[in-house]
């Protein structure tokens, strides 16, 4: 049995909606939720319909100012984070644009991998 690798990404984000620390609490609550993710719009042309579910470790956010914020996730390698930001037309659920109550477009306008690795390395990342 292979362990789970797990993956930590830094996300620059836009959203929409005017968003205020207490939008972010919700998120930063979460421990290891299940996001179910259709196969995305943009790799259906390659990749066999299904959904797949993904677990969300954890999340931090940090605003930048009312429009922009960081994200860092620790997720179950495998997901489709691009999608889990602004949903995929509700393809992935739930989305962040979902956990921030956001109505309106929610986008990702950058996004880097800050690490690869398993369990402990992910629980020591989340300490920061």
């Amino acid at each position: 049995v292979r362990p789970r690798t797990k993956k930590i990404y830094v996300a620059v984000c836009w959203s929409e909606k005017a968003l205020k620390e207490s939008d972010l609490e919700q998120l930063r609550s979460l421990k290891d939720l299940e996001i179910l993710q259709k196969t995305p719009i943009r790799v259906l042309h390659r990749r066999a319909p299904a959904v797949r579910p993904r677990t969300l470790h954890w999340a931090e956010a940090k605003l930048i100012n009312p429009h922009y914020l960081t994200v860092r996730l620790c997720t179950q390698a495998g997901m489709y984070i691009k999608e889990f930001v602004h949903g995929d037309l509700g393809r992935t659920r739930p989305s962040l644009k979902e956990l921030l109550g956001s109505s309106g477009a929610t986008e990702i306008l950058q996004l880097d991998v800050e690490g690869v690795g398993s369990d402990k390395m992910a629980e020591q990342a989340g300490q920061t």
